[in-house]
């Protein structure tokens, strides 16, 4: 490839790239590439002999009648504006303060002047001989037939495939870093004034990082002070619950979160492990503080529950009826000692109804007395609730080691 640097006429940089955002915004408004319109040889070429004539435009390389017609008008208007401009204003030349104004207007003023260069595209000379060539040659693969017994064939026939597919890769690559070749320089000069920046850009960084955290801290500190206003009713376990992933959710912290919002989700969260640990404290018998340990570190009523059931099971432990409470209480309607639940404390209201059937089976126990005895008895019962109601209710009867067993719906 024979890159050509133009000495004779200068590029005129500044219209070039006029030329080039005119090009962009006509190729966006006709959501085509930008190279459709005009390539940069024929901008390159319009920079450089200013052409204020339709017949001087059509002289330009790439501009035949059909563009002409299509772009020509646009481009001539912008290159003739141009000169006016610059005429306009002889005085004005490309010095320090020039380039320093133009780079405080802005990083998209700012002019960057490299030596005049005319892209060539370059091609494959003789590329159709060597495409027949090779289809002739492969077309001896294409045809093969192989069976085990000339497996060595094959494998021959893969390397000298492998061997001619690298040949073509090496000399690709030799002719892409032929071609990359210009802009290398011009890279390292890049790189070198970009890094120019870097410096001050990190320590403003670093800065702006500081202060972020510093922000967080801050919002962290108002979170946990209005956390501890309202979590009183968490006791000593207050503190290890609000540090951990399951409660403190960090998108709190965020610029984005609103007051109201944070405020919200906390308040909903430390009524949600209230209930929780009251109903885990009725349930766990001897092993209330174990289970509440697992519940912080999981936040999780089913965990808490599954647990209670595998230490239970571990230490060998009879089970036992569940605390009178309202948590758990189902047994009889009727009596001095009767309670139901009022499950509107637990549940949202019923919207997609299901019927679930379920026994409920008291586990043997000590002697009762003769009014507890009537009550030790199996209790067949059907209930309707929705999805969260059904999710309650069998981590209650977990917690409490009732057995039941879910009896499909009767069509």
């Amino acid at each position: 490839m024979a890159v050509q640097y133009s000495s004779a006429i200068p590029v005129d940089n500044e219209l070039l790239m006029r030329l080039k955002e005119l090009r962009t915004s006509i190729a966006v408004r006709k959501n085509s590439p930008a190279y459709v319109v005009f390539p940069d040889k024929t901008l390159i070429e319009m920079a450089t002999k200013l052409p204020t004539t339709m017949d001087e435009m059509e002289s330009i390389y790439g501009v035949g009648l059909t563009k002409s017609k299509q772009y020509g008008e646009a481009f001539l208007h912008e290159i003739i504006s141009y000169i006016n401009e610059r005429d306009a204003d002889v005085a004005l030349s490309h010095d320090v303060s020039t380039s320093l104004k133009r780079m405080n207007s802005g990083v998209n003023d700012m002019q960057i002047f490299v030596s005049p260069v005319t892209y060539e595209p370059i091609e494959i000379e003789n590329f159709k001989e060597i495409r027949q060539q090779l289809d002739y040659y492969l077309d001896f693969y294409r045809n093969a037939a192989y069976t085990p017994e000339n497996l060595h064939q094959a494998i021959a026939d893969r390397t000298n495939l492998n061997r001619l597919k690298r040949a073509l890769t090496v000399k690709r690559k030799e002719i892409k870093d032929t071609c990359l070749e210009p802009f290398r320089s011009v890279e390292v000069q890049f790189k070198e004034l970009i890094s120019m920046i870097d410096a001050p850009l990190a320590s403003i960084a670093e800065f702006a990082e500081e202060m972020e955290q510093v922000r967080k801290d801050e919002k962290c500190t108002e979170i946990k002070l209005f956390y501890d206003q309202n979590a009183r009713e968490l006791g000593s376990l207050a503190n290890d619950i609000f540090s951990k992933p399951w409660f403190y959710d960090r998108k709190w912290e965020n610029k984005t979160c609103k007051e109201q919002q944070w405020k919200g989700d906390i308040r909903k969260r430390i009524d949600n492990a209230v209930q929780d640990l009251q109903i885990i404290k009725n349930a766990s018998g001897a092993h209330t503080a174990a289970v509440i340990a697992k519940y912080v570190e999981t936040g999780s009523k089913i965990e808490a529950a599954r647990y209670l059931k595998a230490i239970t099971t571990i230490a060998g432990t009879e089970r036992s009826r569940p605390p009178e409470s309202d948590a758990f209480e189902t047994s009889a309607s009727t009596g001095p000692d009767s309670r139901t639940v009022d499950w509107t404390k637990y549940s949202a209201p019923v919207n997609d109804i299901s019927v679930i059937s379920g026994v409920v089976q008291n586990d043997e126990e000590a002697p009762l007395s003769q009014a507890d005895a009537t009550l030790q008895r199996d209790y067949v019962f059907r209930i309707r609730l929705n999805k969260k109601q059904y999710q309650l209710l069998t981590t209650i009867m977990d917690l409490g080691n009732i057995q039941y067993e879910c009896i499909p719906q009767e069509s």
